[in-house]
């Protein structure tokens, strides 16, 4: 049996929900259940894929969902699918989910979906031995 579970989010949070969204390259319900983290959390774990990153809805952000007195910026770090990766660390899509999956590389589940930040990449290549 599914539950149903109904939240009340002024529009003027949706709004900006949606732009942070988008700007990380996701839709809106993508990242509300990524944000509800810990009882999907759970079913995460069942699964078997480890160092998953969580939302603390008690925790207040490191930083503001939007800041609209700053154009947004040109640079923006996004969520890579294994494929990108895998291009990426010039490696076999097995390779990079082989790293994925045993947590040499950090991932967000989002949904189905697995995702790597683009920052986590980057720390991978810059900590890895030659």
């Amino acid at each position: 049996m599914v539950q149903k579970l109904e939240i009340n989010i002024p529009n003027e949070l949706i709004k900006e929900i949606e732009v942070y969204a988008k700007s990380e390259g996701i839709t809106l319900n993508e990242f509300l259940f990524w944000a509800l983290g810990e009882k999907v959390g759970k079913l995460r774990e069942r699964r078997g894929v480890k160092n998953l990153i969580r939302v603390n809805p008690n925790q207040p952000p490191e930083k503001p969902i939007v800041d609209k007195t700053q154009p947004p910026s040109s640079v923006q770090k996004r969520l890579l699918k294994a494929e990108e990766v895998a291009k990426f660390l010039r490696l076999s899509k097995s390779g990079a989910y082989h790293l994925m999956r045993t947590g040499v590389i950090p991932v967000v589940r989002i949904g189905k979906a697995v995702r790597v930040r683009e920052e986590d990449i980057e720390n991978f290549v810059l900590n890895s031995k030659v």
